[in-house]
């Protein structure tokens, strides 16, 4: 099991290319955390939900 980050939100269960998205997220080293280590940054970071989203968002590793 892999720790996602506090803002992560979970796709239903068959919904299979969001789901490929969270995986490639995760993969590329990136967690769903909005919140700073000093606390002072509350907003969430955008991260891609479909395919379509992480082909056009996520840079290259």
């Amino acid at each position: 099991m892999t720790y996602a980050g506090h803002d992560f939100a979970a796709p239903r269960r068959r919904r299979s290319g969001e789901w490929a998205a969270v995986a490639a997220v995760l993969a590329a080293g990136l967690r769903y955390e909005g919140f700073e280590t000093c606390g002072c940054g509350r907003d969430p970071k955008p991260r891609p939900r479909t395919r379509a989203q992480l082909r056009r968002g996520l840079p290259a590793r």
